[in-house]
């Protein structure tokens, strides 16, 4: 019977084995108070993580007012390492509008400034109003958003093209923005995007945390028994 039972939880472990190697982790990254410029918002907390598999990134933050005003737009570009900013052709940019809650996506060309957000020729695409969620507390904001990257991080064919994306490492380039105003188009395309002040949070080559999937806890989880098994 000892065995039987032996080779069942061998089996099943070879199972949680191979799903293990064939899962990408879900990387993450937190940060509390970063550094970086309050002037619109002071950033209390980022949180972001990526599943590879399912080409979903998601963001979120919390800042606190400045000069009695909360933060209401935002610019935002990714990559896997390097401090994005002036890395044009290699990376998206996501621009929201707090006030309405609408994404867009274009590629980011290199400026300096907010200037990609409505730079017509590398627009990629906006979503619906309300897509960002917005919530208050007191003199906090947080927003957040989840975003499937599938088709962003394959608009682009050429071999630098990163789209939004991170594993190990990431760069960050975040500019929060109050007194924000944006003017889109019949099409729902950004055409301006303008503000009474900005902050920012610029980071390279910070490390991630794999986060476990479903696969590596069943391994762990079998693995346990068969420890106890083996000892017995």
């Amino acid at each position: 019977m000892i065995k039987s039972l032996f080779k069942s939880a061998v089996a099943f472990a070879a199972i949680g084995f191979s799903a293990v190697a064939m899962a990408t982790p879900v990387y993450e990254y937190n940060i509390d108070n970063p550094p970086g410029s309050a002037n619109g918002g002071d950033i209390t907390n980022i949180y972001t993580n990526y599943d590879a598999d399912n080409s979903l990134f998601h963001w979120s933050s919390t800042l606190t007012q400045t000069n009695g005003q909360f933060t209401d737009g935002f610019w935002l570009v990714i990559s896997d390492g390097p401090n994005p900013k002036s890395q044009g052709g290699e990376y998206a940019i996501m621009c929201g509008d707090l006030n309405t809650g609408i994404l867009t996506i274009n590629t980011y060309n290199g400026v300096n400034g907010n200037n990609s957000c409505y730079d017509s020729a590398g627009f990629i695409d906006s979503t619906s109003a309300g897509f960002i969620s917005v919530s208050d507390s007191g003199t906090s904001r947080t927003f957040s958003f989840t975003l499937d990257v599938a088709d962003i991080n394959d608009y682009n064919k050429d071999p630098d093209w990163d789209g939004i994306s991170f594993a190990e490492n990431i760069g960050v380039w975040f500019h929060p923005s109050r007194g924000s105003v944006f003017n889109y188009d019949s099409n729902n395309q950004l055409t301006s995007y303008s503000f009474a002040g900005q902050g920012w949070y610029d980071t390279k080559d910070r490390t991630t945390t794999p986060v476990p999937t479903p696969a590596s806890i069943l391994l762990f989880a079998l693995g346990l028994p068969l420890m106890l098994r083996r000892r017995r």
